[in-house]
């Protein structure tokens, strides 16, 4: 019974990692003199996204950057901040 218990316990890490993987972890924002401004968005597992606008509007945006990290590495990296969060 405890190996379903450890497979069930396994699959719910996964699930709560995939979704704290696509969260955000930061956003930057660099405006230059001739008015165009870069925004970076960077998600938990890595990923980025950039769009560039300038003062009529989004000019272009770029598409998502592949994960940087595995899900077991986003379910050690979960485990970590909570445990910092605790302190």
């Amino acid at each position: 019974m405890s190996e379903h218990s450890e497979k069930v316990e396994y699959r719910r890490k996964v699930l709560n990692a995939e979704i704290w993987a696509k969260k955000t972890k930061e956003i930057m924002m660099v405006a230059k003199k001739d008015g165009i401004k870069t925004w970076t968005t960077t998600y938990n597992d890595g990923s980025v996204d950039t769009e560039y606008w300038n003062k009529d509007g989004l000019r272009d945006k770029e598409v998502r950057t592949s994960p940087l990290l595995t899900i077991n590495e986003c379910i050690d990296q979960m485990a970590r901040e909570e445990a910092n969060a605790n302190l």
